[in-house]
């Protein structure tokens, strides 16, 4: 599932553990809302429905603001800024 997506020493963790917080933080609130809610949910449907679930978050990510600025800063070549609000 790449839940371990690193190891690093003891007197590093606390540094790592901050900058993928701060990663995240820095990402999409919506689509991260989005992934959150089907990885809750994925354990107790089927993977066809799971499959339908997640089409259907990203098809709905795609029409907003939040999706726009994701393509848009890929296109242009520069990192992303998501609203807060």
């Amino acid at each position: 599932m790449g839940l371990i997506t690193a190891v690093v020493p003891d007197d590093q963790l606390t540094a790592e553990a901050e900058a993928l917080a701060a990663r995240l933080a820095a990402g999409p609130p919506q689509a991260l809302a989005a992934a959150k809610r089907l990885l809750h949910t994925s354990l107790e449907e089927t993977l066809e429905t799971h499959l339908a679930r997640e089409a259907e978050a990203i098809a709905h990510a795609s029409g907003t603001a939040e999706g726009a600025e994701g393509v848009a800063s890929f296109v242009e070549k520069r990192p992303p800024v998501f609203n807060r609000d």
